[in-house]
C-alpha cells in the first residue's frame, strides 16, 4: 500500500512569527501518533514566554518554539479531537493569515476527520466550498480509499463530473497496491483509462524507467497525455542511464516534442556529467539536432571554460559552427564581456563576427560603457563592424547617461565623432534641449549642418517654441535651412496648420518649404488644407504646395470627394512644368476606374497610350 504523505509544521524565517508551511513528511499509514517533544520523566526545557501548557487551538500550537514541538502538539490535539472539535479547528484554519498555513492545517485535520467519519468529512469539504475545494476532495478520498476503497469509490460516483474523475484518480493513487485487473476495472468504471496509463507509468519509472517507457508507448494513445508521461519518465531515466534515455527520446513518435526534450535533457546531463554529455553529443550523426545539443553544451561550458566551449565548433557545418560560437561568446560576455569581445577577432566568419561585435559591445556597455567605447575606438576594427558596435555602445550609454557619452565623444577624432554624434545628441536633447544645442554648436561646421535638422525635428515634435527660439540664434545660412526643414517636419506631425501659417508670417523667408506642412495638413483635414493654399502668394511655392496636395489626395485610393479636390487644385496650377507633373499623378490615379479622365490627364502629361 502506498505510504501516507502528511503535511507538517515548519518555521518561518527567523524573527518572524512561526507558521504552518508545506513541509513533506513521509510516514507509514499505521504509524503511531507523534510523541511529546520531551519524555514525561525528562527535565522540562526552558520555556519561552509564548509557550502554552496544553494546545487547544491551532494558534496554541503555532506559539510553541520549534517545528518538532508544533507538529507533535498538533497531532496530539487531533488524536483526542471529536468531530465537533475538528469542525471548529477547520473553521479556525480558515482564519489563519497565510494561505499556506491554512492549506497545511486543513489537510492534516481532514486526514483525522476521515478516520472518524469519511462521509461527514467529505460533506464538510463540499459545504465549505472555496477555491481549494478540489484539493480537499482528493485529500479526503485518498485517506478514505486506504480505509475502505470500495466505499470511497461508491461515494465518488455521486460527485459532479469533474470531482468524480479527480476522486477516482485519488483512489488509484492511494491504492496503487491493487491488482492490475482491479485498477483497470476502476479506470473503466470512471472512464479514466488514459490516466491509469499515466499513473502506472509513473509508478514503474522509479524502479524501471525503460519498462515504463515501453508501457507508455504501448498502452497510451499518442498525444499530449502520452508526451507528458514520456517527459516525466525521461527526466527520471536521464539520471540512471542517459545514453538509453537519449536514444529512447530520439525515437519518440512526436519528433517536435523529442527535439525539445532532448535539449532539456542535455542541460540536465551536462550538470551531472559534463564530459560524458559532450562526448555523446559529438558522437551523434551530423544534423541540426546535434547542432542544437552542442549549442546547449557550449552555453553551459562557457560559464567556466569558454575556450573549451569554442572548440566544440570544430568540424561543424557553417550553421552549427555559427550557433556554437555565438552562444559561447554571448554566455562568456555575461561573465567577462571584455574577454569575450576580444575573442571575436579569432572568428573567421566575417558576418558572424560583425553581429557579435555589436551584441557583445552592447552587453559590455551595460557594465562599463566608457571602457567598451574606448576599446572599440582603439581596436583594429574598421568600417561597418566598428560603426555598428560603437553605435550599440553609444545608444545604450546615452540612454542612461547622455552627458557622459557626449563628454567621451569629445575626446575622439573628428571623423568618429561626426559619424556617431546623432546617437548621443537626441538622448541629450530629451534631457536638456538647450544643452544639446550648445554641444552641437561646439562641433565643426559640417557636423552642425548635418545634425541640426534631425535635432530640430526632435525638438519641434515636443516643443516648437523651444525649437524656434534656438533657431533664432543660427547665423549660418545652410544650417538655418537645414534647421527650418527639421522644425517644419517635426511641427507638422502635431500641428501642421500652425506650421504652414508660420511660413506666411515670421518664416516667410522659407516659403519654399511650404510643401511639408501642407502635405501633413491634407492628410488630416483635406478641405481646410486645400482652402489654405489660396492664401499662399501665387508663384512657384504655391504651385509646389498644390502639386504635393494633389499627390496626398489621390495616392491612397482617395474618395470621390478627394479626387474632385485634386482636380480643382490641378486647374489652379499656373506653372507649365508643375501642371505636367500633376497631370501625370492624376492619370495614374484614374487609369483603373475612369479611362476617359485618365486619357485626358495622360494627354496633358504628354504620355502615350
Amino acid at each position: 500500500m502506498a505510504t501516507r504523505i502528511l503535511i507538517g509544521f515548519a518555521g518561518l524565517a527567523a524573527g518572524v512569527a512561526i507558521g504552518l508551511v508545506l513541509a513533506w513528511v513521509t510516514l507509514p499509514v499505521d504509524a503511531p501518533p507523534p510523541v511529546r517533544a520531551t519524555a514525561p520523566d525528562s527535565p522540562a526545557p526552558a520555556r519561552l514566554d509564548t509557550d502554552v501548557a496544553v494546545a487547544t487551538t491551532l494558534d496554541d500550537t503555532l506559539r510553541l518554539p520549534g517545528n518538532f514541538r508544533q507538529t507533535a502538539a498538533l497531532y496530539e490535539l487531533l488524536a483526542d479531537a471529536d468531530i465537533p472539535s475538528l469542525e471548529r479547528l477547520l473553521a479556525e484554519a480558515g482564519t489563519l493569515p497565510s494561505s499556506h498555513d491554512a492549506t497545511a492545517a486543513r489537510t492534516i485535520i481532514y486526514s483525522r476527520f476521515v478516520e472518524l467519519d469519511p462521509e461527514r468529512a467529505l460533506a464538510d469539504v463540499l459545504a465549505r466550498g472555496g477555491p481549494d475545494q478540489e484539493r480537499y476532495v482528493q485529500t479526503v478520498l485518498e485517506h478514505w480509499a486506504e480505509i475502505d476503497h470500495d466505499g470511497a469509490l461508491d461515494k465518488a460516483e455521486t460527485l459532479p463530473d469533474r470531482q468524480r474523475r479527480d476522486a477516482a484518480i485519488a483512489v488509484l493513487i492511494a491504492r496503487d497496491d491493487l491488482p492490475t485487473v482491479e485498477q483497470r476495472a476502476i479506470a473503466a468504471r470512471f472512464s479514466i483509462e488514459p490516466v491509469l496509463g499515466r499513473l502506472r507509468a509513473e509508478t514503474t519509472m522509479r524502479s524501471d524507467p525503460a519498462l515504463a517507457w515501453r508501457d507508455a508507448l504501448a498502452q497510451m494513445s499518442a498525444g499530449q497525455e502520452q508526451n507528458a508521461v514520456l517527459r516525466r519518465i525521461a527526466n527520471e531515466w536521464i539520471d540512471r542511464d542517459p545514453h538509453a534515455a537519449m536514444a529512447a527520446v530520439a525515437a519518440m513518435p512526436d519528433q517536435t516534442t523529442a527535439r525539445y526534450l532532448r535539449t532539456a535533457l542535455m542541460r540536465h546531463w551536462m550538470d551531472a556529467d559534463r564530459d560524458a554529455a559532450i562526448a555523446w553529443a559529438l558522437a551523434e550523426p551530423a544534423s541540426p539536432q546535434r547542432d542544437t545539443l552542442l549549442a546547449e553544451a557550449a552555453e553551459f561550458l562557457a560559464q567556466t571554460s569558454p575556450r573549451q566551449a569554442l572548440q566544440l565548433a570544430t568540424g561543424l557545418d557553417a550553421t552549427g559552427k555559427r550557433r556554437v560560437i555565438a552562444v559561447t561568446l554571448l554566455a562568456w560576455a555575461r561573465r567577462d564581456p571584455e574577454a569575450a569581445i576580444k575573442a571575436v577577432a579569432e572568428v573567421d566568419d566575417a558576418e558572424v563576427a560583425e553581429a557579435l561585435y555589436w551584441e557583445l559591445s552592447s552587453i559590455w556597455a551595460g557594465r562599463d560603457p566608457g571602457a567598451a567605447a574606448t576599446w572599440l575606438a582603439s581596436s583594429d576594427l574598421a568600417g561597418e563592424p566598428l560603426r555598428r558596435a560603437l553605435r550599440g555602445v553609444l545608444v545604450r550609454w546615452a540612454g542612461d547617461d547622455p552627458q557622459a557619452a557626449a563628454s567621451w565623444l569629445d575626446t575622439t577624432p573628428d571623423e568618429l565623432r561626426e559619424r556617431h554624434i546623432a546617437h548621443v545628441l537626441h538622448p541629450l536633447a530629451r534631457q536638456d534641449a538647450r544643452g544639446a544645442f550648445a554641444w552641437l554648436w561646439s562641433q565643426g561646421v559640417e557636423t552642425r549642418r548635418q545634425s541640426v535638422g534631425p535635432l530640430m525635428y526632435s525638438l519641434a515634435n515636443h516643443s516648437p517654441t523651444v525649437a524656434l527660439d534656438l533657431f533664432a540664434g543660427i547665423r549660418d545660412a545652410q544650417a538655418r535651412t537645414q534647421a527650418m526643414e527639421g522644425i517644419l517636419h517635426g511641427w507638422s506631425q502635431s500641428d501642421p496648420e500652425r506650421a504652414a501659417r508660420y511660413l506666411l508670417g515670421p518664416g516667410a523667408e522659407f516659403l519654399s518649404l511650404m510643401s511639408s506642412p501642407v502635405a501633413a495638413w491634407v492628410a488630416v483635414d483635406p478641405s481646410a488644407a486645400v482652402a489654405f493654399i489660396d492664401e499662399v502668394p501665387p508663384g512657384p511655392e504655391r504651385d509646389a504646395a498644390t502639386r504635393v496636395a494633389i499627390v496626398q489626395l489621390v495616392e491612397h485610393d482617395a474618395s470621390l470627394a478627394d479626387a474632385a479636390l485634386a482636380e480643382d487644385l490641378y486647374a489652379r496650377i499656373e506653372d507649365a512644368e508643375s501642371r505636367t507633373r500633376a497631370a501625370y499623378v492624376l492619370a495614374g490615379h484614374f487609369e483603373d476606374h475612369d479611362e476617359e479622365r485618365a486619357e485626358q490627364y495622360r494627354a496633358a502629361a504628354g504620355l502615350d497610350r
